[in-house]
């Protein structure tokens, strides 16, 4: 594949990520947060499979697992890592981002290697902290971390 398809392909998937991660965190109507758990990881594992080709069988299979771990992963902001229990500080978002990352464990069995898992996993925690501890701004926060989500797909290349 064209190295100019991939970028738009990429870019595509990053800005519909950000968005279905957004519409999950606005709300308003019963199914919001739904549309990210599920979407999200549709999207990013969708994109997986665009630049690496066709993952066979066992690929299908661990995509599943990969999946169900990421919706998982999507559910929860690690609010209990915070001291009064309830409200988001750095410490749960460095843990967000770093399980969002591990969600991608099932793939070191499709040859993806486990230390690119671990790359990933870091540069999630690390770029989603930074992103919702440095800015105010809602949509900003949950639309660029639905981005990150999938422009850190490539490193599971790595």
């Amino acid at each position: 594949m064209e190295t100019i398809v991939k970028i738009g392909i990429v870019i595509a998937a990053a800005f519909l990520s950000g968005i279905l991660y957004r519409i999950g965190g606005k709300g308003g109507f019963a199914h919001a947060k739904a549309i990210r758990r599920f979407g999200c990881p549709f999207v990013i594992y969708g994109y997986l499979w665009l630049i690496r080709g066709n993952l066979g069988l066992k690929g299908a299979i661990l995509t599943v697992f990969a999946y169900i771990l990421t919706t998982f992963s999507l559910s929860t902001y690690h609010d209990y890592l915070a001291p009064d229990k309830t409200r988001e500080n750095w410490l749960c978002w460095l843990m967000t981002g770093f399980v969002y990352g591990l969600a991608a464990f099932p793939f070191i069995w499709i040859g993806i290697h486990w230390y690119s898992v671990i790359i990933r996993a870091v540069v999630l925690a690390i770029t989603i902290m930074w992103l919702r501890e440095r800015t105010s701004k809602v949509f900003i926060e949950e639309f660029f971390s639905g981005a990150i989500f999938c422009l850190t797909i490539p490193i599971l290349l790595i």
